[in-house]
């Protein structure tokens, strides 16, 4: 399942806390992306295949020009 975050959290107005909704939403998200990291990194092979899928690295291994400066 891919969940999108919203474009604001929605808060209590007197409080400036969570809502009930909102931390299950963020529950939610936590878990469907632990599932996901989960998911990918079984194995090297998974996770590059996501890096390469993501446009980190190219298929050859190699980081993409836009990330080079950064590593």
């Amino acid at each position: 399942m891919i969940m999108t975050m919203p474009k604001s959290v929605k808060t209590t107005a007197k409080t400036g806390l969570l809502t009930k909704a909102d931390r299950a939403f963020i529950a939610d998200f936590s878990k469907s992306s632990q599932s996901h990291v989960d998911k990918v990194t079984r194995t090297k092979a998974l996770a590059m295949k996501e890096l390469v899928d993501a446009g980190i690295y190219d298929v050859h291994g190699k980081l993409r020009k836009r990330y080079r400066s950064v590593a």
